[in-house]
């Protein structure tokens, strides 16, 4: 129907042409998204038409997934990606380290600790067998636990900076390496 020369449409109209129902251009027009040439009165088609359009580019009606817009979710997304490649640089560079791997390590690290401090006796005994004083002993003790310590100062451990899935072959064997530091020689028996 044309109107003071400008094409207007009923409701039920308007629904079939922007393919939603008529149910749906009450509300919009409720909402003031689209607006009628009357309070009561027809629609014009290319003001509503135009309003519909700009109703959509907004995203007023954007569906929302567990209270998150498309926008929002994009976002994050981008956001994500960002904190991933950031991640997979700062493990290239070596300054990052996977978590697996620093668990690994302090396993073969401590258990290194363990082994040292089991065999510290079988180490000192020969000479504190031979020790006269209290005061020896305690220092064949002190060398016997500095030692250990030493040894375990010089202990590699060598991180793999590759991460997963790069298709670079990652180092195989241990990753702790133990320097073989020679022990202290034991103390001749004073007599």
């Amino acid at each position: 129907m044309e109107k003071n020369g400008k094409t207007t449409l009923k409701t039920d109209e308007l629904a079939d042409l922007i393919m939603v129902s008529p149910r749906r251009i009450q509300q919009l027009s409720r909402g003031g998204t689209i607006p009628r040439t009357t309070p009561r009165g027809p629609f014009e088609l290319v003001t509503s038409v135009q309003a519909y359009i700009r109703h959509i580019k907004e995203g007023v009606g954007e569906v929302e997934i567990d209270g998150e817009s498309h926008e929002q979710a994009r976002t994050r997304l981008t956001k994500a990606r960002a904190d991933i490649h950031q991640r997979t640089a700062l493990q290239l560079s070596g300054d990052l380290i996977p978590s697996e791997q620093v668990e690994s390590n302090w396993q073969a690290v401590l258990s290194i600790v363990r082994q040292s401090l089991i065999s510290l006796p079988d180490r000192v005994a020969p000479r504190v067998n031979d020790a006269e004083t209290l005061n020896e002993t305690r220092q064949l003790l002190k060398e016997g636990v500095y030692e250990i310590l030493e040894e375990l100062a010089e202990t590699k451990i060598e991180w793999d900076t590759q991460p997963k899935g790069t298709g670079t072959p990652v180092p195989t064997g241990d990753s702790i390496k133990r320097s073989a530091l020679p022990k202290a020689p034991a103390k001749s028996k004073r007599k």
